[in-house]
């Protein structure tokens, strides 16, 4: 498996079957700013989603069209045929019922702000990567959801003041030191600004 995470913003994700599944995927998709359509006989109106195209349909695979990813969340026999027609047209899916048989899974995740942490058994324990996740999202409060604004606001100023690679490097990796993250907890947000920006500027 390759790590890796999506801007889905504007993108077309179908989710074929709106069961329990089909409606966590086709929330996610849509809180990620993707065009969701989803295609099911059985629904003809969603609530609590805003923004969803409803094709109350069997599935067909016409319906995959512009996609650039699929969540197979019917039958096993339907999402059989999803991965299927998918792949025929070079669209990446997503298989409830059999994971393996897809070409991606979800990892679980936690979004704070900018951070997100995102656990993958590849498939193999969804239940064990949630544990995992609500272990480590613990760990992680609003004082480094802050640390996490500030590290990319100092960004900015450290490429546009400092114009040798090197030091970019050494400054960006030293800023996010722990050090930093103790200091934001006892001396503030303002405090820990000023003291980054006096080390870009070399005092």
């Amino acid at each position: 498996m390759f790590p890796v995470t999506l801007d889905l913003a504007g993108r077309t994700v179908v989710v074929v079957g709106y069961g329990a599944v089909g409606r966590r995927k086709a929330a996610t998709a849509a809180a990620a700013g993707a065009h969701v359509v989803v295609v099911d006989p059985a629904v003809s109106s969603v609530t609590g989603v805003p923004g969803l195209a409803i094709r109350c349909e069997n599935y067909a695979p016409h319906q995959l069209s512009g996609a650039a990813l699929v969540f197979a969340c019917a039958t096993p026999e339907v999402n059989a045929r999803v991965v299927a027609d998918g792949r025929t047209r070079g669209i990446w899916v997503n298989s409830a019922t059999n994971p393996t048989d897809g070409d991606f899974t979800l990892p679980a995740v936690h979004a704070a702000g900018r951070l997100t942490l995102a656990v993958a058994t590849g498939g193999a324990s969804p239940a064990l990567a949630r544990r995992v996740r609500d272990q480590l999202a613990d760990q992680f409060d609003a004082t480094f959801e802050a640390w996490v604004e500030l590290l990319n606001e100092v960004r900015g100023q450290v490429f546009v003041t400092v114009s040798d690679p090197a030091r970019r490097r050494v400054l960006l990796d030293g800023f996010a030191d722990w050090p930093w993250l103790d200091r934001l907890r006892s001396e503030g947000a303002e405090a820990v600004r000023a003291a980054m920006i006096e080390v870009v500027r070399g005092g």
